[in-house]
Formats: structure tokens, C-alpha cells, sequence
């Protein structure tokens, strides 16, 4: 069974294109163009000459303004931890920075900890149902 007609149109206006339908040097893109080219060993080697290059005017006396509110206050760029000292990333390591978010988050923290520990108990319970139900299913096998 063929599609009628306009039928027929409709559907191969939706195929891909091919040569006969558009030029020789037609290339389906997005009009990007590549910033480089790969290397023989995989690597992908930026050119800059192909890279955009964008020329910010000065906006000193620009009368635009930001879509930000002015009211917002604003924050350090470091953060400081509970002693005082500004939050450093090289020199903190993972129980550092969970004794920190404990001491701002003590209501989350204790929320997490009853969670894990609850956890803990349902696979403690688990365990010793499972046991249970071996040790009972061998007692309940006779012996030839």
C-alpha cells in the first residue's frame, strides 16, 4: 500500500536532503565551523586564529544596568569557617569541611545522622531475620 499523493509530498519534505535536492557543496551544520583539529594521536588541538574574539566597549558611563538588584549585599569571595579563618580549598580536607557544614547545619546534620543510623539498624534486623530463617530451614530438614 503507497501514500496518496500529497501524502507522499508531505512526507519527503521531512527526509533527509540529498544531493539531487540542494548544491554539491551544501553542509547540513549549525554554521559553527571547527576552532582546531584533531590531532593522530586523539587530542584535539585548539588553533586561536579560528577562536572568537569578542570587543568589550567600556562601560563606565554605560546606562544599562545589570538584571541583578542593587539591594543584594554583597559577599566575600572567600568564605570563612566557624573559627574565623577564610575558608581555604588547599589546605581542608573531607572531615574538615563535615565538621564545618555540621556547625552551620546542626538540625540537617542530626536529621542525616538518624537517618544512616536507622538504616543501619533495618539491615542489622535483616541480617538476623535472615539468619533466623537459615537456622530454622536447617533444622527443618530431616536427615538421611
Amino acid at each position: 500500500m503507497r501514500p496518496t499523493q500529497p501524502l507522499f509530498k508531505r512526507l519527503k519534505t521531512r527526509l533527509a536532503f540529498t544531493t539531487k535536492q540542494v548544491g554539491k557543496g551544501f553542509y547540513r551544520g549549525s554554521n559553527v565551523g571547527s576552532l582546531g583539529a584533531h590531532t593522530r594521536y586523539g587530542n584535539y588541538m585548539i588553533d586561536w586564529r579560528k577562536t572568537r574574539h569578542y570587543v568589550v566597549p567600556d562601560l563606565k558611563d554605560c546606562k544599562l544596568t545589570p538584571f541583578v538588584s542593587g539591594n543584594i549585599p554583597v559577599r566575600e569571595r572567600l568564605p570563612v569557617d566557624p573559627s574565623g579563618n577564610p575558608y581555604d580549598r588547599s589546605n581542608i580536607d573531607g572531615m574538615q569541611y563535615l565538621k564545618w557544614w555540621k556547625a552551620q547545619n546542626d538540625s540537617e546534620y542530626q536529621w542525616v545522622l538518624n537517618q544512616e543510623l536507622q538504616k543501619e539498624a533495618e539491615a542489622q534486623r535483616q541480617a538476623e531475620l535472615m539468619a533466623q530463617e537459615q537456622g530454622t530451614a536447617h533444622q527443618e530438614q530431616p536427615t538421611r
